[in-house]
């Protein structure tokens, strides 16, 4: 480490896999094989563009921000932050992945989210949740439609709140 920090790396390497060894504030993942991205020094925030497994390295202290532009399949492995999506989604945390928010798009139609450990959701479209662990699900009062959300497998959510203006009926609770 010679302490250089790139600002921006963008990688379109649909064949290769590709592990960093350098500190970057933004990764964008344009296209990578369908193996792995892996990030061995800080990254702050991850794009990814297209279906990919990114996996930040068990040694990296500060846990990154991951922007989901793409409806592939997007597998996470590691420790992260905050976990946004910008349409529908597919996630799949490995064994042992923990993400502190996972936020879904409010244009999404569709989201699903299967494994891992996520200390809260913020749900702002339809989502599925499958053999995941769940401390807290936020149904923000910005949501303007309803949603559905689904908890499948051997998923476990403590808490959901719901601050929407749309309150469910009784048929559903």
């Amino acid at each position: 480490d010679n302490g250089t920090v790139l600002d921006k790396l963008t990688i379109d390497a649909p064949n290769a896999h590709v592990e960093s060894e350098f500190a970057v504030d933004t990764v964008e993942i344009v296209r990578v094989a369908s193996s792995t991205f892996k990030a061995l020094d800080k990254v702050t925030t991850i794009k990814v563009q297209n279906e990919a497994k990114i996996e930040i390295g068990k040694d990296v202290v500060v846990k990154p921000n991951v922007e989901i532009q793409t409806d592939k399949e997007v597998k996470l492995v590691g420790k992260y932050n905050k976990v946004t999506t910008t349409k529908d989604s597919q996630i799949r945390l490995e064994e042992g992945t923990k993400i502190e928010e996972y936020t879904t798009s409010m244009t999404a139609s569709q989201s699903m989210i299967t494994g891992g450990e996520i200390e809260k959701i913020t749900a702002k479209s339809n989502l599925k949740i499958k053999d995941t662990k769940v401390k807290d699900t936020e149904i923000p009062s910005t949501t303007d439609k309803k949603l559905t959300i689904e908890v499948q497998g051997n998923a476990v959510v403590k808490k959901i709140v719901n601050s929407s203006i749309f309150v469910p009926s009784s048929s559903l609770i």
